[in-house]
């Protein structure tokens, strides 16, 4: 009787036993395939990413090539719609309209003979650039579709002066730059708590956030610096 006890409890151990192992078993199991499901969902966002990125990739290389398309197909017509504001027919530089010059160019101030819309013609030297002009027209599509309310707008481009040069037409902002504001500021922008430092603060946050934007639109300034930080 005492040995029937024995083997009974025996049993129960070595089935007390087997079952421990297999809730640990069961319990690895849950494990590992909590472990997939998480693999399996990070795969699928990460595959609605792509999708989506993808999409997102496509229909801006369809929406930067439909707008070159444009800008060569109404060059033609654009040509002869800008004039110098003012014009000034003895200065074959025109001066009078300048706003500002760079290593490529110059600036002018323009008016759209149709709309009588005045703007800021930025004419770039062709040949002192350096690229083709299949680039600059390239490069002006992006520029037109950066959309942000502290970046200027662009509007056409085409070329000018018998294909010398390629002027890109913009928003004209009549604020001046930082720069301007700069130099004739006394001390340092940021060494009160009052306007000058709330100012400063206010345009540090607007240029940062205009840089942002560029960068969503895998685009880089490349040239910013006060005198292209522009006011209203």
């Amino acid at each position: 009787m005492q040995n029937m006890l024995d083997c009974k409890q025996g049993d129960r151990a070595k089935i007390a036993k087997v079952l421990a192992a297999v809730k640990a078993a069961v319990a690895r199991d849950e494990k590992l395939l909590a472990a997939v499901q998480d693999g399996s969902k990070k795969l699928d966002d990460h595959a609605k990413r792509s999708a989506s990125y993808h999409a997102e990739t496509t229909d801006g290389i369809n929406e930067l090539k439909a707008k070159i398309d444009a800008l060569q197909m109404n060059e033609a017509t654009i040509q002869d719609q800008y004039v110098y504001d003012p014009y000034d027919s003895d200065d074959s530089d025109q001066e009078a309209s300048l706003l500002g010059w760079g290593s490529f160019g110059s600036t002018h101030r323009m008016k759209g003979r149709e709309d009588g819309r005045v703007c800021a013609v930025k004419l770039i030297n062709i040949k002192r650039a350096g690229v083709g002009v299949e680039k600059l027209r390239e490069e002006a599509a992006r520029l037109s579709m950066l959309d942000h309310p502290n970046i200027v707008n662009y509007f056409t481009a085409y070329r000018f002066k018998k294909n010398r040069f390629f002027a890109i037409v913009m928003e004209l902002l009549k604020g001046g730059s930082l720069l301007e504001r700069l130099q004739r500021a006394s001390g340092p922008l940021t060494s009160d708590t009052g306007e000058r430092a709330a100012a400063t603060e206010k345009w540090t946050t607007e240029v940062a956030s205009a840089l942002a934007h560029m960068h969503e639109q895998r685009m880089q300034h490349r040239d910013l610096h006060p005198g292209n930080v522009l006011f209203d």
